[in-house]
């Protein structure tokens, strides 16, 4: 008569091996462990990129030559003529990383990209601030303009905040939002 222990390891004639009951749970532990692991990589990568936007809101900070003491809540933006300007938010629910340079006549140039893809792909921006606190960019994609960009700003404490939608030429219609510290 064999003896099982709590493991799931017999006792037959001083030997000892492993029951059926022990190589289930081996394979339950494998699955178990395989998934965990799965959930700790998808966490590690949220919190990549969550570092990585906090990164970029505190890397977005105007040179430390130029002031914005004095500056009303209307022309935060207006220091940044010609120079290019660093934001960080999302395209749908991708992380996304802006580059814009305002224009003193009002045109906005620049470009995009998910840090997820690793800098594969850029997307170029060209358009205009219509009006203070409006900014409707056409997005180019190798070139081919693939989607039109509506955006209003907003203000709150020190951040500066574009947020939207994107209508791309396909017809899918995507939320936007990207921020900077205006300080």
């Amino acid at each position: 008569m064999a003896k099982n222990d709590s493991w799931g390891l017999s006792c037959r004639g001083g030997q000892a091996g492993l029951t059926d009951r022990s190589l289930f749970s081996l394979a339950d532990h494998r699955i178990f462990f395989y998934h965990r692991a799965q959930q700790i990589s998808l966490i590690m990568k949220f919190l990549i990129t969550l570092t990585i936007a906090m990164l970029a809101l505190i890397a977005c900070t105007p040179p430390a030559s130029q002031s914005t003491t004095g500056t009303s809540v209307n022309s935060l933006d207006e220091y940044a003529n010609g120079t290019v300007q660093q934001y960080g938010g999302s395209v749908g629910s991708r992380y996304a990383m802006f580059q814009l340079t305002w224009k003193s006549s009002g045109n906005v140039v620049g470009s995009y990209y998910h840090p997820a893809d690793h800098g594969t792909i850029s997307y170029q921006l060209k358009g205009k601030n219509t009006a203070d606190g409006q900014l409707v960019l056409t997005e180019y994609t190798q070139g081919r303009q693939t989607a039109i960009l509506t955006l209003n700003k907003s203000i709150s404490q020190s951040l500066i905040t574009w947020s939207g939608t994107m209508h791309n030429t396909d017809g899918r219609v995507i939320p936007v939002s990207f921020t900077r510290n205006g300080q």
